[in-house]
């Protein structure tokens, strides 16, 4: 877990993210699997989920969910999570 977790809150998080080493293995397939939202109140947020048989990582900047400021998608799951980790620290002082 990088350092820069210090400047998100945990949103939602049933699978553990901030805890387990194999949390994306274990979640269910669904479209909420992780939201995290900057300490900042007009920071970004980072949501997760699986769709289509692929999952999905975003970065929401002022609300705006069908204009993600950055993206990505994959079937792999350890892709997705270091995606999660480069994002938390690319966007760890907010924009």
């Amino acid at each position: 877990m990088p350092a820069s977790i210090n400047q998100w809150h945990v949103e939602f998080d049933p699978y553990g993210f901030t805890n387990k080493v194999d949390w994306l293995k274990q979640a269910e397939r669904t479209e909420d699997i992780l939201q995290l939202a900057h300490v900042y109140s007009d920071g970004p947020i980072i949501d997760v989920g699986f769709y289509a048989h692929v999952f999905r990582a975003c970065v929401i900047q002022n609300g705006d969910w069908d204009d993600p400021i950055e993206s990505f998608e994959s079937e792999s799951e350890d892709d997705i999570e270091n995606w999660i980790y480069t994002a938390l620290d690319r966007y760890a002082n907010g924009f």
